[in-house]
C-alpha cells in the first residue's frame, strides 16, 4: 500500500535555490517556511506541528512523486518497527 498525496490540483511548488535559500516553498495561496516550520496560506499562519508539517515537508522535496508508507517510516521513525495496523 502506498501513501500518496497529490498537488498537482494546487500548482507546482516553487523550490527555494539551493545556495542562500530562504527555504520557502510556494504553492498555489500556500507558503511552507522549512526554517522556521510555519504554513500560511495567503499570509495568515495555519496550526500545522510536529509530525504533519514533517510528512509535509518531505512530500514538498519530492514534487510529482509517490512517497512511500516505508520511505516516510525511515524519514519520521528510524529507529521504530511499525506495522500496517498503527500507520
Amino acid at each position: 500500500m502506498r501513501v500518496s498525496v497529490r498537488l498537482a490540483n494546487l500548482g507546482n511548488p516553487v523550490m527555494p535555490n539551493q545556495v542562500g535559500a530562504s527555504q520557502v516553498i510556494r504553492f498555489a495561496t500556500f507558503e511552507v517556511d522549512l526554517q522556521a516550520q510555519e504554513l500560511r496560506k495567503a499570509g495568515l499562519r495555519l496550526k500545522l506541528t510536529g509530525q504533519p508539517f514533517q510528512v509535509l515537508a518531505i512530500l514538498l522535496e519530492q514534487p510529482g512523486t509517490v512517497v512511500t508508507r516505508e520511505a516516510l517510516q525511515k524519514r519520521l521513525w528510524p529507529d521504530i518497527s511499525l506495522t500496517s495496523i498503527t500507520i
